[in-house]
Parts: C-alpha cells; sequence; structure tokens
C-alpha cells in the first residue's frame, strides 16, 4: 500500500496528539506536587498542630502576639516548611475548596475527640480573671459551610454580677474559602436583661483577620448573655468556608481614677472552692491536648529567638 503525503502527515498529527493528551495526564496528575502542595493528610495534620499553636499563643497577654508567631514558627519548622510556603499551600486549597472542606471537617472532628472532656477548642463555660478582663467563653475553633453548619452560637447565664459600664466583646478571627460569591457573615451579641428586655448589637463581617464585636452594659441588670456568628451562603457545588479561629467571649471592666483590688474583676468575681478546681482542671487537660506539640515548641524557645519582620 502506498503512503502519500497527505496520509503521513495524519498519522503524525495523530501521533503528537495522542503524546500532547499523555503529557497533559501526567502533569495534571502531578500538578499539586509539581506546585509544592502538601497532600491532604499531611495538611491535616499541619493544620491540626496550626489551630493547636494559634489557641496557646491567644493565652499570652502580650499584645505583639509574639508567642503566637513562635509557637506557628515551631509548626513550620516541624513540617520543614516556611510560612510563605503556609500562605501559598493554603492558597491552593481555598481554589479547591472541596478538599479544603473535607480537611476542616476531619479537624473538627479530632478537635472534638481532643476536647471532648475539656472545654478548650469547643464548650466553654467561665474562665480565668487577669487584672480587670475576664474569659467568659471559650470558643476555640469552628468551621462554617455553606454545604453544612453556617452558624455558631454561645450562651453564658447567672451574669448579674456585671455593673454598668461593663464592655462585653466578641473576638475572633477569619479565613476564607470562597472560590466564588461575596463574602458575608453576621456576628451579633444579646444581653438579656430583667423585665425580658433584650439588647443587641450585630456587625457584618467580610474581611479576613482579627475582628471584634462589642456592647457596653447600661443600668438594666444583666441576667444572660447569647449570641453567635452566621454565614450567609447560599448551597453551591463547590463549598463555601468561613474559618473561625481563637474565638472567644470577653468581659471588660473599665479602669476607675482610683482604682484599689477590691474594685477589679479579680477581687469581685470571687471564684468558689469548685470554679477554682474547674479552672486547674481546663488547664491540666489543656497541657495534655497540646502534649504532640510540647516538643517542637520547647525547643524553639530555647533557641536563638528568631525576628520576625513587623
Amino acid at each position: 500500500m502506498r503512503l502519500t503525503f497527505s496520509r503521513i502527515a495524519y498519522y503524525i498529527y495523530s501521533l503528537a496528539a495522542a503524546f500532547c493528551l499523555l503529557l497533559s495526564l501526567v502533569a495534571c496528575k502531578d500538578k499539586a506536587v509539581d506546585e509544592g502542595i502538601l497532600p491532604p493528610d499531611k495538611m491535616e495534620d499541619l493544620l491540626f498542630d496550626y489551630h493547636v499553636a494559634q489557641a496557646m499563643g491567644a493565652q499570652s497577654t502580650d499584645s505583639t502576639d509574639y508567642k503566637t508567631r513562635l509557637y506557628c514558627a515551631a509548626v513550620y519548622n516541624k513540617y520543614g516548611i516556611s510560612e510563605q510556603d503556609f500562605d501559598h499551600n493554603m492558597e491552593w486549597y481555598t481554589r479547591h475548596s472541596d478538599r479544603l472542606y473535607q480537611i476542616y471537617k476531619n479537624l473538627e472532628e479530632r478537635m472534638a475527640a481532643a476536647t471532648q472532656s475539656a472545654p478548650l477548642l469547643g464548650q466553654g463555660q467561665g474562665g480565668a480573671a487577669l487584672g480587670d478582663t475576664l474569659t467568659l467563653w471559650n470558643g476555640g475553633f469552628c468551621l462554617l459551610s455553606s454545604n453544612g453548619r453556617k452558624r455558631v452560637e454561645f450562651a453564658v447565664e447567672q451574669m448579674d454580677s456585671l455593673r454598668e459600664g461593663d464592655r462585653i466583646q466578641l473576638r475572633f478571627s477569619t479565613r476564607w474559602a470562597y472560590p466564588e460569591g461575596a463574602r458575608i457573615a453576621f456576628a451579633q451579641i444579646c444581653l438579656h436583661c430583667a423585665g425580658d428586655s433584650v439588647r443587641t448589637v450585630t456587625q457584618q463581617i467580610s474581611l479576613s483577620g482579627q475582628q471584634s464585636v462589642s456592647i457596653t452594659v447600661n443600668g438594666q441588670p444583666v441576667q444572660r448573655i447569647s449570641g453567635f456568628i452566621y454565614q450567609h451562603a447560599p448551597w453551591s457545588e463547590r463549598p463555601r468556608l468561613m474559618i473561625i479561629d481563637d474565638l472567644h467571649l470577653s468581659l471588660i471592666r473599665p479602669q476607675k481614677a482610683e482604682a484599689t483590688p477590691a474594685d477589679s474583676l479579680a477581687a469581685s468575681a470571687e471564684p468558689s472552692a469548685t470554679t477554682t478546681n474547674e479552672i486547674d482542671s481546663t488547664m491540666q487537660k489543656k497541657t495534655l491536648i497540646m502534649k504532640h506539640l510540647r516538643d517542637s515548641l520547647h525547643r524553639a524557645e530555647r533557641q536563638e529567638q528568631p525576628h520576625f519582620k513587623e
């Protein structure tokens, strides 16, 4: 059979097309690896340690967040990556929100198991007084999704010790994983006062980073505090995620010009022996939860302290 020039050209074209298709399939398969992206199981472990480090740093009163950055640096060192590598991985998984959603669903289960008997990262009640600031509730870390839970709630009972001028503050940090659509959420604090009256403050959230919502107590006696964070996102084929971290509710009592120790929350709260035992027990359980990070964090603190650019 005699081959014409056109038939030879057709065969060459077909072989070239098949070869290009094969290369594209291999490239797609290894694309995540080529980009230096961690596999889902390792990314899950990294994020678990990262959020625990964030929670540990939140316990510090250092306004510069030095402890938080030190603990996070220890986590990066543990996994052999830099902060830039971590951000790069988060950007990639944000674009592939279905994979990030599954990772955070697993993280929620792991966090729930770790805090089943301790309110460190989940269902907190009460707290320890630090000067004129009292932690009322620790929510820690949670995940909201357009395809799952869209709301996290809290409630603190027996708040009749509040005074006029006290400020109730809800603080948390947010990270969004949205392949598309507007980022919208709402945070609300409700003061349930005597006589069935309710005072509320609501704030819309649309940015990443630290968030804060607060309301000041007036002359009405407050009996209960409640509130929520709600993600306003319709169901979508690719999940839209709102990742909430370092979630806590605090009572801030303003300093007086001639304040005495008796005026401080630490004195006025007068925690009972039961409350003190609960706090001690929580701290012991907190240590157990963070045991897997302890070695790397202690090594980081013993080493020369890293320099962080402001």
